[in-house]
């Protein structure tokens, strides 16, 4: 199986919309890259409350700090320095809440590691210029990809709860070559397997560069 490259980025806007204020949270912000656990929890408690088995932070990312007594007893106050990835897997109202206190990473880092470098600096210099701000949006970019994958495309919109999301993928290569190369592949499945991507690059053409449709919500429909 080949993996699709794609990212969602929240770019700006730190209200993220009305929550119900009677639901009460057992981990709370503080700061950039802490929690305040009300009661206290231990941290096996606090992984399983926030992600509920959907990600798992080794310590160097999630520990309690400082330690008050064991490392297993309850404790007050953790160390939350956890990747965007992990980030994303949090139970959503805590997500949601965490945010209003003000952006946790910046774009650069939330870009995904395999794009080109040219490409990444040409997304900051957009930004910085304002072209991902909500007066400009939407707003759709190409970029050559690197063979054998095709184009790169970078889309900034706003999402179901009108925040702005920059949103980034690469089209899947089309060379036959690419899939008899893949491990454990046959001329059968590579055949198949090249009609499967290439038809899902047609599908985005036409629905994200065509039609103008968010990209996120084509790819979740088509799945």
């Amino acid at each position: 199986m080949v993996s699709p490259r794609t990212v969602v980025t929240v770019v700006s806007d730190a209200l993220i919309g009305a929550l119900q204020a009677n639901d009460p949270l057992q981990l709370t912000r503080d700061g950039r890259d802490h929690l305040v656990a009300e009661p206290r929890v231990t941290r096996d408690q606090a992984i399983d409350w926030l992600f509920g088995g959907r990600a798992n932070p080794d310590e160097t990312r999630f520990r309690p700090d400082p330690l008050e007594g064991g490392a297993g007893d309850p404790q007050r106050r953790f160390l939350f320095a956890v990747t965007p990835d992990e980030f994303a897997e949090a139970r959503p109202e805590f997500r949601q809440r965490y945010l209003l206190g003000g952006p946790v990473w910046s774009l650069s880092d939330l870009l995904p590691a395999w794009l080109p470098t040219s490409v990444r600096d040409e997304i900051l210099r957009l930004a910085d210029a304002g072209a991902f701000r909500r007066a400009a949006l939407p707003n759709l970019r190409t970029f050559p990809g690197i063979s054998p994958w095709g184009d790169i495309v970078v889309w900034a919109g706003v999402d179901e709860f009108r925040r702005p999301t920059l949103e980034v993928y690469n089209y899947f290569p089309s060379d036959m070559a690419f899939y008899q190369a893949l491990p454990g592949v046959g001329a059968d499945d590579a055949r198949l397997l090249r009609y499967v991507y290439v038809g899902w690059n047609n599908d985005m053409r036409y629905f994200v560069q065509d039609r103008g449709w968010r990209p996120r919500s084509r790819w979740t429909s088509a799945a």
